[in-house]
């Protein structure tokens, strides 16, 4: 167990001074006369523990190797150097916490089951909180529940419909139950504690089977469409590919019963109302979290993929395309100031023949994007980077449009 570097300390200061504002001094200030009484930070491995300096110098005395913990774990960091909080460390910042938000009752447990906080959910909160701005998340009764950001200023987020999301989930005490690398986990995650959620989730799913004596561990297209609208999911948006992930669709319209079961048991949720939550939670998360976006995305190209076929058509793969990057659909906008980089590239691929997508083209497609939206003048392209030829193809094809509209506007 050591002490942080410099640049360790002004990350993790960094990213505690955004749930306490100025109140971070009171964390790391003797509470007497005695400095031997203030806090401070040690690193074991990559976790970071909060304890008193006293007791920090004692431990000095057993090798770092037998020494496994000291004080209270409060986070640790990744392997890019970036700190994430524990909802261990929630104890020690709930006292000094800037901004908070209330939940009432009925929106506990759906948080603590890992879903994001909607307006309908939030009894009160802090004044004048800002947009994307860490908060703790509280019951009524005061008793902090976890971490969050605020999707939107509190002004913003009065003018929202009940179902919008108001708080970001960073962390919640229901992780106890919920890590896998936890003490609890071979308690919580046995047979005998699972069987009531189950049993329930069965029950739904046999509920929606199209052909129970045909197909008893399968729901066809019918059973599908009317689960998804149950739901409140619908065909023509992400959200509907989301759940086809978190289910392990093995293709369009259809769920099985194991993957049924396991998705809907990993996410917490065994009735319908939790369902709903949480489809609304992976609607607003998509857009807004590129990792879940592109594991959604991946995922959609086995999924609409024709039996037996190691490509998806053309027409499927743009239709696909129009879903995922237009927001009316649930997706993000491919648009820049000067480049309506959607349909040029249906354009530039119709114009080609409406050849086959292969998996490595869908794939850097997205990864294509988002390098467009930082930069749409290409200033991150290298002819050298191990690009698809399509894609090195379409730069192309965009630098020679974009100076026909240049010409154009100078004869005009």
């Amino acid at each position: 167990m050591r002490q942080l570097t410099e640049q360790e300390l002004q990350t993790l200061l960094a990213k505690l001074a955004g749930y306490t504002g100025r109140s971070l001094n009171n964390l790391i200030v003797p509470q007497s006369d005695s400095e031997d009484e203030r806090h401070v930070f040690r690193l074991q491995g990559n976790r970071v523990y909060y304890v008193k300096k006293s007791l920090a110098d004692l431990s000095t005395s057993f090798p770092r190797d037998t020494l496994l913990s000291l004080g209270t774990c409060i986070g640790k960091f990744t392997k890019t150097g970036k700190f994430r909080i524990h909802i261990t460390a929630l104890d020690v910042i709930a006292p000094h916490a800037r901004y908070k938000v209330w939940i009432k009752d009925n929106g506990i447990m759906p948080y603590l089951y890992g879903s994001n906080v909607v307006k309908a959910h939030v009894g009160r909160w802090s004044e004048d909180i800002p947009e994307h701005t860490g908060v703790l998340v509280y019951d009524s009764n005061d008793t902090p529940l976890g971490f969050g950001v605020t999707a939107r200023s509190t002004a913003e987020i009065r003018k929202l419909d009940p179902t919008a999301i108001a708080v970001f989930r960073q962390a919640d005490v229901g992780e106890y139950l919920r890590e896998e690398d936890t003490l609890f986990t071979t308690y919580f995650q046995s047979p005998q504690s699972n069987g009531g959620s189950t049993a329930a989730l069965n029950k739904i799913f046999d509920s929606y089977r199209d052909a129970p004596e045909e197909n008893p561990d399968g729901i066809g297209i019918e059973g599908a469409m009317k689960f998804l609208g149950d739901i409140q999911v619908q065909l023509d948006e992400v959200a509907c590919l989301g759940i086809a992930e978190l289910l392990k669709s093995p293709s369009m319209g259809e769920f099985t019963r194991e993957g049924f079961v396991n998705g809907w048991r990993g996410a917490g949720c065994d009735n319908l109302q939790k369902m709903i939550a949480h489809a609304a939670d992976i609607r607003a998360r998509i857009p807004a979290e590129p990792d879940l976006f592109r594991r959604v995305y991946r995922y959609t190209f086995p999924l609409c993929r024709m039996q037996g076929q190691r490509n998806l058509q053309f027409d499927i793969a743009a239709e696909q395309w129009r879903l995922f990057f237009t927001p009316e659909h649930g997706g993000i906008q491919w648009n820049t100031p000067t480049t309506p980089w959607l349909d040029w590239w249906i354009e530039y691929l119709e114009e080609r023949g409406k050849r086959p997508v292969n998996k490595d083209l869908w794939e850097q497609v997205e990864v294509f994007l988002r390098k467009t939206l930082e930069d749409e003048n290409f200033g991150w392209w290298s002819a050298d980077a191990a690009w698809p030829g399509t894609l090195d193809e379409f730069v192309g094809w965009v630098q020679a449009k974009r100076g026909k509209a240049a010409e154009e506007m100078e004869v005009e």
